[in-house]
């Protein structure tokens, strides 16, 4: 901290005292600067200066609060990463920062993206195992410091990405149409009538699903559609339904819950 000259009252000065919460020292006639140690960081602080002469100790003279702080380590340099996709492993490297700020070191934390725990190392690399997360990965890595009264401070971060494993995605549903066994009806005529069997696969669990046939001569209104309820894991069969068009090209196709539509693959009615 610093001041400026006090007036002497025709006795020369001969010496400050600069006091503040929890402590004091004092400075010769003529300095104008003393350097304070010893304080607590983050505590707020006002210093007094007082002037004193052979007729005793003059007004003091107050600074504005101050709050000290330790600077923290600067961001680790050079920071790079190697990812194995087949076994889902990395290795952060990366050397020392250039400023360890008025701390000493303690250690290195590093972490990845999507992952809650941090790998604490001492040296300047750090390797992480079966990392789930998938798409970009972020890893980034910073230096712990220990301040003089013992504070840890966490320094500045050094980033570095890789390219994760492709997100999983769920399996779109499915339908699949084979032609049944024979069948006949007054609506059906052998020997070119066989059943639809439907198979329904990835679709919503526990939801019921009606399953509209379409021939490529007659469309879809010659016969009821089947309604089908799915299982715990989402799949399901139909076969209430019948076709006897020889030489037609037929599918099947349903509604999913956000309104759009799944088709199957086609099937030609081979005649009988």
């Amino acid at each position: 901290m610093t001041w400026g000259a006090a007036a002497d009252n025709r006795a020369p000065i001969t010496g400050f005292t600069i006091s503040w919460p929890g402590g004091a020292t004092t400075a010769a006639p003529g300095d104008r600067a003393a350097t304070v140690t010893g304080l607590a960081n983050g505590t707020s602080y006002v210093f007094t200066v007082t002037a004193t002469n052979s007729r005793g100790t003059g007004p003091g003279a107050s600074s504005n609060p101050v709050v000290p702080a330790v600077r923290a380590a600067s961001s680790p340099q050079n920071v790079s990463v190697s990812y194995n996709p087949d076994t889902r492993g990395a290795v952060l490297s990366w050397s020392d920062p250039a400023d360890l700020g008025d701390g000493a070191f303690v250690r290195y934390d590093a972490t990845v993206s999507g992952a809650a725990d941090n790998v604490t190392v001492s040296g300047n690399s750090a390797t992480f195992d079966n990392i789930q997360t998938s798409g970009l990965l972020t890893f980034s890595v910073n230096a712990v410091t220990s301040a003089p009264d013992g504070q840890e401070l966490a320094g500045a971060v050094g980033t570095a990405t890789a390219e994760g494993n492709p997100t999983e995605q769920d399996p779109l549903p499915t339908l699949n149409l084979v032609r049944g066994a024979d069948s006949e009806s007054d609506a059906c005529v052998a020997p070119n009538c066989s059943w639809l069997n439907v198979t329904l696969a990835g679709f919503e669990p526990n939801t019921e699903y009606t399953i509209t046939a379409d021939a490529s001569e007659w469309g879809n209104d010659f016969s009821e559609p089947c309604i089908t309820t799915t299982d715990a894991t989402g799949a399901a069969t139909c076969n209430d339904t019948r076709f006897d068009g020889a030489g037609q090209e037929i599918f099947v196709c349903t509604t999913l819950p956000d309104g759009s539509t799944v088709e199957s693959n086609r099937v030609y009615w081979e005649p009988r």
